[in-house]
């Protein structure tokens, strides 16, 4: 398999990596510099305008049978199902293809996708309880109280930073009171996570911040969630752990040296996956 900085290239050549990551840059530094009452607009068209211009982009490329997909999903579909009942109302930001949202129409009444691209979310035919909204991410026609619970993967790192606790505030306005908001993050420690991983130690594409535990706590507290969980996330495999693991390790492991600090990470923390409650 060929390698770019010691990093498997997926299939894709050296100059597809290297024309994805100029154009993400690219396209990372004008969402940067939006101005926040235009980035509404801005999240939603520099994706498309991404997707039009890498074709060979991963998620366009990417085929997977519907056999795989099934595998794929059916650890988060587990461990969601911890804080779903028949009656509930389920919200997933960034459903993608939507497998994950379609699977849990058969475990609740309703399931709402919102994604900012037309040009990656294509589905098909559609459970009769499901329906698709595309927007902007900062807004979501639904009423406010309506979600039982909400969900999200590898969504947050691509908000503009000013616009996370925002984006908080807005999913805690939809969930019902006790309701949850589970997501999951690459996690800061391990370095990029984005296209840039091939060329920097600091994220410069769609990965406009990378968070940790320790900032992910006061976020949501900003935000006005009553409390949050924080699970330890690999292999199938979701444990909640006591939050001075997450902020302990997050402490110790940047003391050591960088290669031995990221092997480490991944197996202390391998993922941030965390449940705001309302």
């Amino acid at each position: 398999m060929e390698k770019l900085n010691g990093l498997p290239t997926e299939g894709r050549s050296v100059a597809e990596i290297r024309e994805h990551y100029e154009v993400e840059k690219e396209l990372a530094a004008r969402l940067l510099a939006t101005p926040r009452a235009e980035r509404g607009r801005a999240y939603q068209e520099l994706y498309d305008e991404l997707f039009r211009r890498i074709p060979h982009h991963p998620q366009l490329r990417t085929k997977t049978t519907p056999a795989q997909r099934a595998r794929e999903i059916a650890q988060p579909l587990a461990f969601l199902a911890r804080f779903a009942t028949p009656t509930s109302t389920y919200l997933e930001i960034g459903p993608g293809d939507c497998a994950l949202a379609f699977a849990m129409a058969d475990r609740v009444a309703q399931v709402v996708g919102v994604d900012v691209s037309e040009e990656i979310t294509r589905v098909g035919a559609a459970p009769p309880n499901f329906r698709l909204i595309i927007s902007d991410g900062t807004s979501v026609p639904l009423p406010a109280g309506s979600v039982d619970l909400a969900f999200s993967d590898q969504l947050i790192e691509h908000f503009h930073p000013d616009d996370t606790v925002e984006h908080f505030k807005l999913v805690r306005r939809l969930l019902k009171p006790g309701g949850v908001y589970v997501f999951r993050t690459p996690h800061r420690i391990h370095g990029p996570a984005d296209v840039s991983r091939y060329f920097s130690d600091e994220p410069q594409g769609f990965h406009l911040k990378e968070w940790t535990y320790g900032e992910i706590g006061p976020a949501l507290r900003n935000a006005g969630f009553s409390s949050w969980r924080g699970y330890w996330s690999a292999k199938g495999w979701r444990v909640r752990l006591p939050h001075a693991y997450f902020t302990t390790v997050e402490k110790v492991v940047p003391r050591l040296p960088t290669l031995l600090g990221r092997k480490i990470a991944r197996i202390l923390l391998p993922n941030l996956v965390a449940a705001g409650v309302k």
